[in-house]
């Protein structure tokens, strides 16, 4: 299933890159989802964040009661204006990966975060259903990330934060 989503932030790319690797960022994302535990790293251009979450029903199924979520972004190193890099979020003990691409670039005086990416559940017959009710729970994050970067762009500059938008497609075959 294809998944894209974007966040718009009322600041340069340059502040929304040094927001997106802040460990502090990073924590108050993680926590915005309500998570049982969690943890964030940044090692150079890397921002990793796992979290324990309660699993949801059918994937309990499969899971248990809790799940383990990882979500990275390897950045690659600057090019022009943008940033590009890579997305992957995927649980421990479960065949489902979201691979894509991220991309910051400017819009004007703000700046957009686009990701793109492949969702894909590895399980005969049930893939495509685990798949629509992944999607939904991945762009949540989305739109906590977006939140969170809101209230600290706020915080930081006394302004506005930005917008959200969040498209989950499917993708042929």
């Amino acid at each position: 299933m294809d998944i894209a989503a974007v966040n718009r932030f009322s600041c340069s790319v340059a502040e929304a890159f040094e927001m997106l690797t802040d460990p502090e960022f990073l924590d108050r994302v993680a926590a915005a989802s309500n998570p049982l535990r969690y943890g964030v790293s940044v090692d150079g251009l890397t921002a990793t964040t796992t979290r324990i979450m309660a699993s949801v029903s059918p994937i309990d199924k499969f899971t248990g009661p809790e799940i383990e979520l990882t979500d990275q972004i390897a950045w690659d190193p600057p090019a022009g204006d943008e940033r590009t890099g890579t997305a992957q979020v995927a649980p421990t003990d479960l065949p489902l990966s979201l691979v894509g691409r991220v991309t910051l670039r400017a819009d004007g005086a703000e700046s957009l975060l686009e990701y793109t990416g492949e969702l894909t559940v590895s399980i005969p017959v049930v893939g495509h259903k685990l798949e629509a009710l992944a999607a939904p729970l991945l762009l949540k994050g989305i739109e906590y990330q977006q939140q969170v970067a809101d209230e600290w762009l706020a915080e930081r500059e006394g302004g506005p934060g930005g917008t959200s938008s969040q498209d989950p497609g499917t993708s042929p075959g």
